[in-house]
């Protein structure tokens, strides 16, 4: 396995892009896929929503060491009134404010006159977008000071750090973290309505398995230029119960998302067959490859039996 790694750039330009609607989310969507297809920005996009309370994912870690932005008490108890992240009164109260519904960060790489031109351009195709609001948060010439590094993300800046582990770590901000956390990850299309659906679609499910898996509002994560992925997760307690409740209830969120087409992007070997068992298209078609390779490269069984729910030839069948 090999990395075709980027050059170091001579510059970083990081900006923002806000928007003041609800419905503003989908034509957001739009315009930077867009962008990504067409290059014009080659960065880590990030969307966060100041309205309803979350954050960029690259500064999860800030968040947790630094504590998250000082919310008003209106505004906290219009978050208890949004249904898949919106009210009237919520948008009309960030209107009133000027707290944008929806903040895409944006990053570029290079020559300072090609990154200034890209930024450029980037405002120029948001600007179609009605109160799009621009705001340049950083523009740096590279590599970075070492001293500095700790105000970013510090991958954006092909730093490499454990720093985004903070997410689960003690703090100031988490005095009593947990013993360890699960994650369902399911991928769903690059849309705005994609965004939407999967939040309805889980956040239903969440209520009746009882799994704390929402505040207002779940963003994804946009690592990949042609899918979303949607993170979500619960923590592993002190209760063997609760720890098997929420174990059965991922399995059931992996079975939910499955007719939706939002498969697994990755899992623990304890939900991996289940996760298996969703990739059903022509009669399990993917398994039967998979097994088909298992018999001519490893016909003894030796390497990881079950791993990703492909047993050897010998065993097969006879799990539950």
């Amino acid at each position: 396995m090999g990395f075709w790694l980027m050059p170091q750039s001579e510059a970083y330009l990081r900006c923002t892009v806000s928007l003041p609607r609800y419905r503003d989310l989908g034509p957001l969507v739009e315009t930077l896929n867009y962008l990504e297809n067409a290059r014009i920005t080659s960065g880590f996009p990030d969307i966060a929503s100041p309205l309803n309370g979350y954050p960029p994912i690259g500064q999860l870690q800030l968040w947790n060491e630094t504590g998250p932005p000082v919310m008003t008490e209106e505004h906290r108890k219009l978050l208890g009134g949004v249904t898949l992240g919106y009210s009237g009164d919520l948008e009309a109260y960030g209107l009133k404010s000027g707290i944008a519904y929806w903040e895409l960060w944006l990053s570029f790489y290079g020559p300072l006159e090609v990154i200034d031109a890209q930024w450029q351009a980037a405002q120029r195709h948001f600007a179609k977008l009605e109160g799009a609001k621009f705001r340049v948060v950083d523009r740096l010439p590279l590599p970075l000071d070492p001293a500095q590094a700790e105000r970013y993300h510090e991958p954006e800046l092909g730093i490499p750090s454990l720093r985004v582990f903070s997410i689960g770590a003690r703090t100031p901000w988490n005095p009593t973290p947990s013993k360890g956390h699960m994650w369902f990850s399911p991928i769903i299309p690059r849309t705005g309505e994609a965004i939407i659906e999967a939040n309805r679609v889980f956040s239903e499910a969440a209520r009746e398995l009882g799994m704390p898996l929402f505040r207002t509002f779940t963003l994804p994560a946009c690592f990949w230029e042609r899918s979303f992925i949607f993170i979500l997760a619960t923590s592993v307690t002190e209760d063997p119960a609760t720890n098997k409740r929420y174990r059965d209830g991922f399995k059931k969120l992996i079975e939910i998302g499955g007719p939706h087409g939002w498969g697994e992007y990755r899992t623990a070997p304890v939900f991996q067959k289940t996760v298996m068992d969703v990739y059903s298209f022509n009669d399990h078609a993917l398994l039967r490859f998979h097994e088909t390779l298992k018999d001519a490269l490893d016909p003894n069984g030796v390497l990881s039996p079950g791993r990703y729910a492909i047993w050897p030839k010998h065993l097969r069948g006879s799990q539950t």
